[in-house]
């Protein structure tokens, strides 16, 4: 079995001679010649393939592995690491997508830590920064937790199409649907408390779930979300992760 400790892959680096950028060596690949190398682009993979990475993000991970803070990692996120995560963000996005590069580093953490991140960047004021927080928490199999961010996102008037483009193609047939619910669950549970614009919001976003009602009405939207959950029921969807911690709507006239 492999030894997939920050420790192997650290020895790894170490073995085939690469420098740390911040003491101004020059930066290599580690080489795949050597058991360390296979090793620690092992676990790599392991960890990407758990986290639904691309292949290609694998090599960037062990190359983003080498820029962190050496030693072995506590179990709770470092200021600097959030530090990072947010440079990384906030790096020039023209010439490449900077999420592909945090994806990357987050596969050198644990999970824990990563969704420490993901829960501090899913209620960032930021709509890009929580839109991924949140897509980080569906793929980190925290859907539930998702919800309330993206309803946020929503109800200020954020673009959540590229949540549902995620969702969408993400490999879990069950998934759109399960968040729809889900979603619209909450904003009703909340619709009752919303102010007129937030309001309208969530009744724009209720009726759309909606086949037929061109209106929003209470019943018709808890028709809709009832469509929805006997779809997912006839297919056999599981609920969403931890869905307990889901607020719902209550079955009386809201």
């Amino acid at each position: 079995m492999t030894d997939c400790t920050a420790s192997t892959v650290g020895r790894a680096s170490s073995a085939n001679g690469v420098g740390s950028a911040r003491n101004g060596a020059h930066l290599i690949g580690p080489r795949p010649d050597t058991p360390l190398s296979r090793a620690a682009m092992a676990c790599m993979g392991s960890r990407a393939l758990r986290l639904g990475v691309k292949p290609r993000s694998w090599i960037t991970a062990a190359l983003v592995l080498l820029l962190s803070p050496a030693g072995g990692v506590s179990a709770e996120v470092s200021q600097a690491a959030m530090d990072h995560v947010y440079s990384m963000l906030k790096s020039d996005t023209s010439a490449s997508d900077p999420t592909y590069f945090v994806d990357s580093y987050l596969l050198t953490l644990t999970t824990e830590q990563q969704l420490e991140i993901a829960r501090t960047l899913s209620t960032d004021a930021t709509t890009a920064y929580a839109r991924y927080g949140a897509l980080l928490l569906v793929r980190l199999k925290h859907a539930d937790e998702a919800v309330a961010p993206a309803a946020h996102l929503l109800l200020t008037g954020g673009d959540i199409n590229e949540l549902f483009w995620s969702w969408r193609n993400f490999d879990d047939p069950c998934l759109t649907d399960s968040m729809t619910l889900h979603l619209g669950r909450y904003l009703l549970g909340e619709y009752r408390k919303l102010p007129g614009t937030e309001k309208r919001r969530a009744e724009d976003y209720l009726v759309s779930i909606s086949d037929q009602a061109r209106k929003f009405s209470v019943a018709h939207a808890q028709a809709s979300l009832k469509s929805v959950e006997e779809r997912l029921a006839q297919r056999g969807c599981p609920d969403l992760a931890g869905s307990e911690r889901v607020r719902t709507a209550d079955s009386d006239g809201r």
